[in-house]
């Protein structure tokens, strides 16, 4: 069912892959794969909370997986409710899976600086962002540059990077 789940959301079918997701859940509860699929879902459709929830899942069931933590921290950092944003955390998080992967993955770097501008600490976020940018720009990303770059000049002006709110 996550497999099926994860082809039909390729195919653009979110709502069918997440009844597998949810069906892989159900046969296997602490199956952390499905979860984690359903919370990159529950994201794309801005249902940050649901998101949230499913990578808390993950994390209780495999630990300090850096993928899963970077999604809590990236909703921790930008989530657009004020109440529900924690940058502390998302700092504490961002921090973590950057030292876990010396620093060379562009993501995490870029969801530490959301995370810094988050607390209102814009000269580290600048300084990460940066980081984030180089490596970007080496891999030839053009779609993550320019999310990057946005999001850069926020931080110049003093501003976080906050997620819109769901329609």
């Amino acid at each position: 069912h996550n497999n099926l789940g994860a082809a039909l959301k390729s195919q653009g079918k979110t709502d069918e892959a997440i009844e597998h997701y949810n069906q892989a859940i159900k046969n296997d509860p602490d199956y952390a794969e499905p979860h984690y699929n359903l919370a990159l879902t529950f994201m794309v459709q801005n249902r940050l909370d649901e998101a949230l929830g499913h990578f808390r899942h993950v994390r209780r069931i495999k630990g300090d997986w850096p993928e899963a933590l970077a999604g809590i921290a990236w909703i921790l950092a930008t989530h657009p409710d004020d109440k529900k944003r924690d940058p502390k955390q998302a700092i504490a998080l961002g921090e973590y899976i950057v030292k876990s992967s010396n620093s060379r993955n562009t993501r995490y770097l870029d969801i530490l600086a959301m995370a810094y501008a988050s607390d209102g600490r814009f000269s580290q976020a600048v300084t990460t962002a940066q980081k984030a940018l180089s490596l970007a720009s080496a891999a030839n990303a053009t779609k993550i540059v320019r999310a990057i770059q946005r999001r850069l000049e926020l931080y110049k002006q003093g501003k976080p990077y906050l997620r819109p709110a769901a329609k």
